[in-house]
């Protein structure tokens, strides 16, 4: 019998299931951001604290807590107008202008933007020979992928992500 590794195997997306959008009710809203942060945690896509999420409904941007957990998110999402004409971001995830920017660029309405382990690992590695970068996660310049996935380079936060992320 061959055993399968946990960290080795195909992702279960048997009982994957969103509800049917576009999501306008702010309590659809929260309970569909808790129970998507609690199945990426549960079925082991990230670590608890490796991520945040976010859904826009087109003036609002209801947004994970900076230290929350993934799958622990009722009563840590805060709800940031996009217009920034109140102060409720000041407890938001440090990526909200990284968010921000993805909602006014695009016609996207939700944002799971996980830090999985050998994800993050794979992201600091540089296969350029003679490399002049020494952090190539968060400085370097040039498209890179990893499994032919892009890898955005910059600083978490208002650092660089925003303004980097692919917007299609």
């Amino acid at each position: 019998m061959k055993v399968q590794k946990a960290g080795n195997r195909a992702p279960d997306l048997g009982d994957l299931t969103f509800a049917e959008g576009p999501l306008v009710d702010r309590d659809a809203i929260l309970r569909e951001i808790c129970r998507t942060g609690r199945y990426t945690v549960e079925k082991g896509y990230v670590d608890s604290f490796f991520g945040n999420i976010s859904y826009f409904d087109g003036k609002t941007i209801y947004i994970s807590q900076t230290t929350s957990s993934l799958d622990e998110l009722e009563g840590f999402i805060d709800p940031v107008p996009v217009d920034n004409s109140s102060t409720a971001g000041l407890s938001a995830s440090s990526e909200l202008p990284a968010h921000r920017a993805i909602y006014l660029d695009s016609a996207y309405r939700a944002v799971l933007h996980g830090h999985p382990r050998f994800s993050i690992v794979l992201s600091m590695l540089c296969d350029e020979k003679n490399c002049a970068i020494r952090d190539c996660n968060r400085l370097c310049d040039r498209a890179r992928s990893a499994c032919g996935v892009p890898i955005v380079a910059g600083e978490t936060g208002a650092g660089g992500m925003a303004d980097r992320s692919p917007r299609q």
